[in-house]
Parts: structure tokens; sequence; C-alpha cells
């Protein structure tokens, strides 16, 4: 997973919501706290941790390296305005061209994260019991106080209404961290969400909160494939390998810790905002959200552009190919996560994200194909576009896309788009725009009478002894990926509940 961090306003905008503990100065030593900053750069910079269980690092070989070296070269170049920073990660740099870091550890090459480190490591810890493979249907309730759940095995697809529901009884607190599509549902099974919800799923309410399941935030990210040098180390040996040519990656990461598989080829790229140009070509669509969020918070992404040394949806024997992704941080896009059954936790969901309803959202995307193009093309590496994943432009465009047989040069005018090449843009993205699995917000931490779902102290409102703990509860869009913030979440919810554990309210 790549590392990345929040914007500092993204989080003192939660605290301005309403949840006073919440804004930058009380969450930020809480990321330091829960890592280890491996490398040179840990020197350097005061804003990352020394001595947490979760190590991050570069991760892989230098030569896997060269397609997002070649990438900070061309910016560059090409890019006279933007510079460079060796830490893009410190709450609140933006704007700036940088390497990547990842949930890595230097030492043995794997993967460094909240399970191996939090959970795994208590095995032997008598107060900890762990059942994999059944899903929670509900949260029971008595008298307006959280007891239990009720919870049902996987291997049996069937709904806790049958003869397979089991319960688990709890003596001063449940917690709900089911992720921000699983706490929602949790809730509305257990009759916490609207009245009109509940009825059409014949759960009885318990609790009336329009606002769970509402408020689904996500990023929507596009990774068109380039054509790149067949000579070039990618990670396509990987992407596109089957379980027999795999087996020597496996082999020697497994034997030392090195090798393509210590990689997921994210190597660098940039938080970016438009400058004035910019500003012109995104339009007036994009104009009063620029002025409303970006204008006055310097630290605020608009996209995050970044490559990988690969192609991840590559077939095996075909072309060498990286790709160039962009996400729109934070799309006015707001959807949904409901419920379609009211006892049967695997039952489909009624989901929504509601994509590209917004033409600000599009004119975004619009603007990160234009823009990782333009780079794609003068980097070294470069050998023409992946022609049946780019946009289908109209006979005769200029913007036309083909094989080639090297880069332009970075003085090169940039392609020239008409408002039907910008069409097909649009009509690309509807058909290729995706999650970047980066949810959060169903159970906002805000005022009840604003949507909210939990308090400060992640208390579900109206229930007692009954607490969400996870990305859900979010309540606005981070500019990152959501790992650190993920990570920031359950350091913070830790503090609460130890402290509250120690308290007499429970069970009162």
């Amino acid at each position: 997973m790549v590392y990345a961090r929040a914007p500092a306003s993204d989080l003192d905008g939660w605290e301005k919501l309403g949840n006073p503990g919440w804004g930058s100065h009380e969450l930020i030593p809480l990321s330091a706290k829960a890592e280890t900053f491996q490398g040179e750069l840990k020197s350097k910079s005061g804003h990352h941790g020394d001595s947490g269980p979760i190590k991050i690092s570069r991760g892989g070989p230098e030569e896997t390296f060269t397609i997002g070296t070649q990438f900070l070269e061309t910016a560059a170049a090409y890019d006279l305005e933007r510079g460079f920073i060796e830490d893009t990660e410190d709450f609140t740099t933006c704007d700036a061209y940088g390497p990547f870091h990842r949930y890595v550890d230097a030492e043995t090459g794997r993967r460094s994260d909240t399970a191996h480190h939090y959970v795994y490591t208590q095995e032997a810890n008598k107060n900890l019991h762990i059942l994999v493979k059944h899903r929670v249907s509900r949260v029971i309730i008595e008298n307006n106080r959280a007891v239990g759940v009720e919870y049902t095995p996987e291997e049996t697809g069937t709904s806790c209404g049958l003869q397979n529901c089991l319960k688990a009884f709890a003596s001063r607190l449940v917690v709900v961290s089911a992720g921000s599509f699983g706490s929602p549902t949790i809730l509305q099974r257990s009759g916490i969400a609207s009245k009109v919800l509940l009825e059409l799923n014949q759960v009885e309410q318990i609790v009336d909160l329009p606002g769970v399941g509402e408020n689904y935030n996500d990023h929507n990210v596009v990774f068109p494939p380039y054509l790149t040098s067949e000579d070039l180390v990618s990670l396509n040996k990987v992407f596109c390998a089957t379980e027999v040519t795999i087996q020597p990656y496996l082999d020697q990461w497994k034997n030392d810790g090195q090798g393509l598989l210590v990689t997921n080829g994210l190597n660098s790229g940039i938080k970016l905002r438009p400058n004035e140009k910019d500003l012109t070509v995104l339009g007036d669509s994009f104009a009063h959200l620029w002025e409303s969020k970006f204008a006055n918070s310097p630290d605020k992404p608009v996209l995050c552009i970044a490559n990988i040394a690969g192609f991840v949806r590559g077939e095996e024997g075909g072309k060498n190919c990286f790709q160039m992704g962009y996400f729109v941080e934070y799309p006015l896009a707001i959807g949904h996560v409901r419920i379609t059954s009211g006892i049967d936790p695997f039952a489909r969901l009624d989901f929504n994200p509601r994509y590209l309803e917004h033409e600000a959202d599009l004119a975004v995307l619009r603007w990160g194909y234009k823009r990782t193009r333009e780079l794609a093309r003068r980097m070294k590496c470069f050998r023409g576009e992946f022609v049946s994943l780019h946009p289908s432009f109209p006979e005769g465009s200029a913007a036309t896309t083909r094989e080639a047989s090297g880069p332009v040069a970075i003085s090169d005018p940039d392609i020239l788009y008409t408002s039907e090449d910008d069409k097909a843009i649009d009509d690309y993205h509807r058909a290729y725009v995706s999650t970047a699995w980066h949810a959060l917000g169903t159970c906002a931490m805000k005022p009840r009478e604003q949507g909210g779902v939990v308090d400060p102290r992640l208390n579900v409102y109206g229930v007692k002894n009954l607490k969400v703990a996870d990305l859900s509860i979010a309540p606005l869009n981070v500019g990152a990926n959501t790992y650190n913030t993920a990570i920031i979440i359950g350091e913070k919810a830790a503090l609460i509940i130890a402290e509250e554990l120690q308290s007499t309210k429970y069970g009162e």
C-alpha cells in the first residue's frame, strides 16, 4: 500500500464540525506514534515516527524505480512551475513532485500493516479471541443499551434469522469496526437508521438515524496504460504471471525478502493543484468548488498523479507497459450504502457511489488525462499509447492515440483537444472510472442534526455502550490514500476506549 497522509486542513475540518480532539494538532502525533520511518529521509524530517511498529520505506529493488525516476526527470523538465521534494507526506506539502513510500519493512521486504503488528502479535493474549469466517448480522440492543451481537458462519451463507444464528454478549462495550460497508449495514439491521429504510426491510426501528449508510465518500481513479521499451524492467512479469512463472519471484522473496514482489510499482507522483492556466481548462463547473474548498487551503490537492511500473491488467506475453494514474481527491459524488434484507448479512447491498454525476468531477478527470498523457509521452521509456484502453477520438483528431518509436521532445507543444475530443475523454471516463477502495464516511462523526451517526467519543447516537471505530466515522473526505487515516482513527479510538474502560460507566 502507498504511504500517504491527509492534509492537516482535512483533519482540522473534522474538528470544526463539532469534534473536539479530532484536529491535526491532536491527530498528527498519533500517526507518528504508529510508525518507524526507514531510510535516509527519517534524519531529514521531524514529521515521521522512529519507534512505532509499522515500518515505512521505499520498498522494492532499484531496477523497478526506473519508470518512477523517468517520470520525475520528465516532470522537472516539462513542469518548470512545480518543484521536487523528498518528503511529500508531512501533512502540509502539496503541488511538488516526489518519490512514494510504502508500508514495507526495508529489512524483511514484507508488508508492514496493522494486522501483523497489532493483532498477530497477540496470539498468546488470553483477553483476545478472534473468530474468523463469521459474519455479524446485528447488534443486540436491550433498553437502548448494546449488550452483544448476533452472527453466523460464512460457510452457511444464510441469515441469522435461521437456525445458524449465534450470539456473543458484551459485559461493558460493543465496538463495531466493519468498515464503510459493514459498519453501517450492521447498524441498519440493528434498527438504527431511517424509518423508511427500516420499514422497507421489515426491521423494527430503535433509533432514528437517517445518516447511517449515507455520506459515502471515495476517490475516483483511472490508470491509462502506455507502451514502453521491452528491455525496461517492469512488474508485468508479476502482474501477468501464471502460477508457474510467478514461482521464481516467490522463491526469491521468501528467501531474502527481495525482488519484484517487494513493491507495488507506484514509485513517484504529485499531489497536484491547478494554476491559473489549469483553472481555465477546468472551466466554470469547477470554479465554485475551487473557491469554496481549495483556494484558501493550499495543502489540499485537487488531483493525485501516480505512475505504476507495469500494467495490472496485462496478459502474459503481452507488450511491456506502464500506467499513469490520476485520482480525484475530493469528488462531489456522495453516495450511499443500504441493506436490502433486514436479517441476512449475506444479501446484496443497495450501493450507489453516484460517480460522475457532477460535471466538476468529469472536468477534473479530463484535466488528469491530459496532464498525465503529456508527461507520459515525454518520458524516455514511452513507446506510444495502449490504443484500445484510451479514449476513442474522432477520425482525424490531433489527439488520436498510436504506437510510437520513442518520446516527443520536452519542448514539443501540448496536444490540442477539441470539444469533440473532450466528449470522447468523458465517454472514456464513464466507461473506465474505478473506485480507489478508499471508502469512508458512512457512519459520520458529526452532529446528529447534520446527519451524524457517532459523537466525538465515537458513541452511536441514541444507544448506550455502542461505538463505531473505523473509516466510516470520517465526516469529510481526505486528500490521500486512506490507510494512514485509518491508523490514526484506530489510535484515537484506542485512547478513547482505554480511558472510558477505566471508569465505571459501562453496565450502569
